[in-house]
């Protein structure tokens, strides 16, 4: 507990020690996420009937910048695919930085892709 100012020098102390903590508070570091998801129905690129790479990159930007680039965790979390094909079908994380990112869906050989539900997850610090 602390003891009664004896002056109004020992009031101002104390305030400017008050506004010392307020500040290192305000420069912590916090965390802080966002969500959101991609939908892809009837790509054409996906969908696209024949051999070969199907590739389509989408770019997202967040509701509000973080301080520098947030770690990027993306999850298929729906798919509609041919089934009298193999089933193919990747999601990668190609760039993330402070406003956004770029995530690639991607599919190969004969495989198609009908429907891909992407969600993602940023979390760092604004």
């Amino acid at each position: 507990m602390n003891k009664k100012p004896n002056s109004v020098l020992d009031v101002l102390a104390r305030i400017e020690d008050l506004e010392s903590r307020l500040k290192k508070i305000d420069e912590q570091k916090f965390q802080s996420s966002e969500m959101g998801y991609i939908s892809l129905v009837k790509d054409p690129v996906l969908s696209k009937e024949g051999a070969g790479e199907k590739i389509v990159t989408k770019t997202i930007l967040f509701e509000e910048p973080f301080k520098e680039a947030p770690k990027l965790l993306p999850s298929i979390t729906a798919f509609n695919l041919d089934r009298d094909q193999e089933a193919r079908l990747e999601v990668n994380v190609d760039l993330v930085d402070a406003t956004g990112a770029k995530i690639t869906i991607r599919t190969w050989r004969e495989s198609r892709a009908y429907y891909v539900r992407v969600d993602w997850l940023a979390i760092g610090v604004r």
